[in-house]
């Protein structure tokens, strides 16, 4: 299969690329996998909502930024801290433009705050907002003939030129199979996209779907890609230890940082 651009993951950030290219490319060929169906990915399981600054009469982006830089113990790179939250109050309007409903108050959306925020600046709906939007953005996808989905394909190697020893490296596509023909399909295309999400199966205890097992991660450390900041990847750390039915239970996030604010109350106490 020979395609201009292929697309290895079909969650929110692989979606909406695909999405904008083909908008402005329509002469361009995409080619989409996803390792389930369509609507089986990280995405749908995300609950809470989503971060952004839309009442700018008590919140702004720089409250936004100083409250990610906080919550990140610093840690956090501030140009892209900058650069998200600049971007999220068009991002979302660009959702809502596709289809995306969150709760409304008297027409305007419903805020809530989460642990770490300074304002309520959290839009949702209900408490299935990634499921929400994975829905608005696969029947948006439907809409584009120039889309090749793939479902039920998995990742298997980058194709790559990374033994040459040269510091440029190209990838041409890569190598995947077909979970239900049991097929490995050879993809070849001029630009590759990983959007393959976390990694979070690889821990004995996680609150992450089954298909977060780090493929896209695997393929890519195995091509020589430069990956960095592994020791923040995504996880959810409240949860029940004792799994229920194979599964790990999930906890409200309020927990930890009700948890947190005792503790620090409790150390400024003992040393004051």
């Amino acid at each position: 299969m020979i395609t201009n651009v292929l697309v290895i993951g079909s969650g929110i950030s692989g979606l909406t690329y695909a999405i904008k290219v083909a908008e402005k490319n329509p002469e361009l060929g995409i080619v989409m996998i996803s390792k389930n169906n369509l609507l089986e990915s990280n995405t749908r399981y995300a609950q809470g909502g989503i971060a952004v600054v839309s009442n700018f009469k008590n919140d702004s982006f720089e409250k936004h930024i100083s409250d990610t830089q906080i919550a990140g113990a610093g840690k956090c790179n501030e140009a892209v801290v900058r650069f998200v939250v600049e971007e999220g109050h068009d991002r979302v309007q660009e959702l809502i433009e596709w289809g995306t409903h969150f709760d409304t108050n008297k027409n305007t959306l419903h805020l809530t705050k989460e642990g770490g925020h300074s304002e309520k600046r959290i839009i949702h709906n209900k408490d299935r907002t990634g499921l929400e939007i994975q829905q608005t953005l696969i029947k948006k996808i439907k809409t584009f003939t120039n889309i090749t989905l793939l479902e039920n394909h998995t990742l298997v190697d980058l194709i790559t030129d990374h033994h040459t020893g040269s510091d440029y490296k190209r990838c041409y596509g890569a190598y995947v199979i077909s979970n239900t023909q049991q097929e490995i399909i050879k993809i070849s295309a001029q630009i590759t996209i990983l959007s393959t999400g976390g990694a979070g199966q690889l821990f004995s205890h996680t609150t992450n779907p089954k298909n977060a097992t780090g493929d896209g991660l695997g393929a890519a450390y195995r091509a020589k890609v430069k990956i960095e900041g592994l020791p923040f990847v995504q996880f959810h750390p409240t949860a029940l230890f004792p799994k229920i039915k194979d599964n790990t239970f999930l906890i409200s996030e309020a927990a930890s940082w009700r948890r947190c604010a005792t503790y620090n109350k409790k150390r400024k106490a003992i040393h004051a």
